[in-house]
């Protein structure tokens, strides 16, 4: 299917520019590739293999990359039967390539298995935590703020309404004695000297 054929072309095309972009100079390329990665590697023209050897490591990756599809047509394609017979043959060996060397299962273990623990452990903490304090100072501020309201109402309140009600039953008395007529304060007047002259002269 596309999806698998259409990653394979991409890949080898990108192989084809990579191969030409890092092509040795013993085969009259410029290996770019070498010298845009001397300023990482400290790569020097001094340390370049000689055309004898760059020509036998070419012709050793052509004869493994060659003797690699062989077996993959005698395997999966002359002779399936040879595949399983190998597999049944050869099991632990299968058994890890078969598993890819087992990176996948090593990544999971070093890498995706603890962060997928940690990311849970800080949603847990936030959580249980965070969360749990947060709601906890809602929990306590609605309930302050309830006894407040009720504090409040029912004690301040009720204390300013009972001085404010025994004051309006009490006053009935300084209301009759503030009439507003100067007559009765000047007859309160005398009436109050009367009284302190006698108790002066008596006593």
């Amino acid at each position: 299917p596309r999806v698998m054929t259409v990653p394979l072309m991409i890949l080898a095309f990108l192989s084809i520019i990579g191969g030409l972009i890092g092509l040795p100079e013993s085969l009259g390329g410029r290996n770019w590739f070498s010298k845009f990665l001397e300023p990482v590697i400290e790569a020097h023209h001094s340390s370049h293999l000689s055309s004898r050897t760059e020509y036998g490591l070419i012709f050793l990756s052509v004869i493994i990359a060659l003797i690699g599809i062989y077996l993959a047509y005698l395997f999966y394609l002359r002779k399936p039967e040879l595949a399983k017979r190998t597999a049944q043959r050869f099991p632990r060996v299968y058994k890890i390539l078969y598993n890819k060397y087992y990176v996948d299962e090593a990544y999971n273990l070093i890498f995706v298995q603890p962060t997928l623990n940690f990311g849970t452990f800080l949603a847990e903490y936030d959580l249980k935590i965070i969360d749990g304090a947060v709601n906890g100072s809602a929990f306590i501020t609605r309930n302050t703020s309830a006894f407040s309201g009720i504090f409040d109402l029912k004690i301040i309140d009720g204390i300013v309404n009972f001085i404010a009600w025994f004051l309006k039953q009490k006053s009935f008395i300084f209301r009759k004695v503030q009439t507003g007529a100067i007559q009765n304060y000047a007859l309160a007047i005398i009436i109050g000297l009367l009284i302190f002259i006698t108790l002066t002269l008596f006593l």
